[in-house]
């Protein structure tokens, strides 16, 4: 009963906090008194949930979320042309790929004759990764972080304390751009996207402009837009 309401105070808290929060779980026997459940949570990072309302208001496009677990081990690194990528892809395919946060894990149920439980082990999979020096993407760990301290705080412990025992259980500074004032490395040059976010912005100054009824519009009608 303890557990149940557990899972379901965290659950809440979730779905309170972060954007599009889902869980998915399966349970398999792996002995007489021993059931395996094997879960996962996902969300949508507070840091990328614009993406997701930009494609709610973008007419004839919607929103593909999309998961980076698999790039757990990669160094994280920030490219301009990604950037232009995603719009891009979305004005041809009509889908926006929004970033999906996703951790999984194992929890061990066991029973005593009663079939009552008596212990319950959960291994969150990244956290092991972390340990063993092998989780390496910032975005990833930070997912982890978000999991620990909104999905796993303890009912009665304070929001504050339970982030600092968070911070103290992992080696967080293992992982490369951990740091409060460390940025992404740019992969590339940044000028030519500069020159392409000015054009969308013109574009989206001249629809507004349509839409609230001020005339022509703004961008010139030589303008060439590149995609």
């Amino acid at each position: 009963d303890e557990l149940r309401k557990a899972a379901a105070a965290w659950d809440a808290a979730a779905r309170d906090e972060l954007p599009a929060f889902s869980t998915a779980a399966e349970c398999a026997s792996v002995g007489p008194r021993e059931v395996l459940v094997r879960w996962n949570a996902s969300w949508i990072p507070p840091t990328a949930s614009w993406l997701d309302d930009l494609a709610g208001a973008w007419p004839g496009v919607v929103a593909a979320p999309t998961t980076y677990a698999e790039r757990y081990r990669d160094v994280s690194v920030f490219s301009w042309k990604g950037v232009v990528k995603i719009f891009a892809d979305a004005a041809a395919t009509g889908k926006l790929r929004v970033p999906l946060a996703l951790v999984e894990g194992r929890a061990t149920l066991r029973f005593d004759d009663d079939d009552l439980l008596v212990a319950v082990r959960d291994d969150v999979y990244f956290a092991e990764e972390l340990r063993r020096g092998r989780l390496r993407n910032r975005r990833c760990a930070q997912d982890l972080r978000f999991f620990l301290e909104v999905c796993r705080r303890p009912s009665g412990r304070g929001a504050e304390a339970w982030a600092d025992e968070v911070e103290a259980a992992l080696p967080w500074s293992s992982v490369p751009g951990s740091g409060a004032l460390d940025v992404e490395e740019s992969v590339d040059d940044a000028a030519p996207v500069f020159a392409f976010f000015a054009v969308i912005a013109l574009a989206a100054a001249a629809l507004s402009a349509t839409l609230l009824g001020g005339g022509g519009g703004v961008a010139p009608p030589d303008v060439d837009y590149y995609y």
